[in-house]
């Protein structure tokens, strides 16, 4: 199969929140719980949000695609010395096909001017923070959130260096 990475459009926000409800709530729900992984979908992901992202630039949306199927996504906050990968998601389907690897290739080429790349991990999801030490990030330091309603986000922070 082959992979390649599509950069999403405004059109397409109501794909990726539809995408990121039957991701999330697969790999999350177990996690963290329903109640918590619904409010940050309506608060993170909604159709609205995505699309006021990618409106005013604020965030990057790309597809990650095996042939002509959509098999997960990703969310970029371009920084002055950084990339932020806001989110990485993949159908569990399509877990271990590389995929993940492919889309972090691609941003260090897009963005290699940068220095690194960072993102959070709930402290909890031992699955993503195996795949994204395999990827070569390193925690570097953790944080709690505070996502608003009586929601906090207990996260590690982990680097990748793209130069070097």
């Amino acid at each position: 199969m082959q992979k390649h990475i599509k950069t999403a459009i405004l059109s397409d926000a109501a794909f990726l929140a539809t995408l990121a409800d039957e991701i999330w709530k697969e790999h999350y729900y177990p996690i963290t719980g329903k109640e918590h992984v619904d409010y940050l979908l309506e608060t993170l992901q909604s159709e609205q949000v995505i699309a006021a992202d990618i409106a005013s630039g604020a965030a990057v949306y790309y597809f990650m695609c095996l042939d002509s199927v959509i098999a997960g996504y990703c969310a970029v906050n371009i920084e002055e010395k950084a990339v932020r990968l806001s989110k990485l998601y993949v159908k569990k389907e399509y877990r271990q096909m590389g995929l993940s690897r492919a889309m972090v290739d691609y941003i260090k080429k897009q963005y290699a001017a940068k220095e690194y790349i960072h993102l959070i991990v709930n402290k909890r999801n031992e699955q993503s923070i195996a795949a994204y030490k395999h990827l070569g990030f390193e925690i570097v330091g953790a944080t709690v959130i505070d996502v608003g309603n009586g929601h906090f986000m207990d996260d590690y922070v982990m680097r990748l260096e793209i130069r070097g």
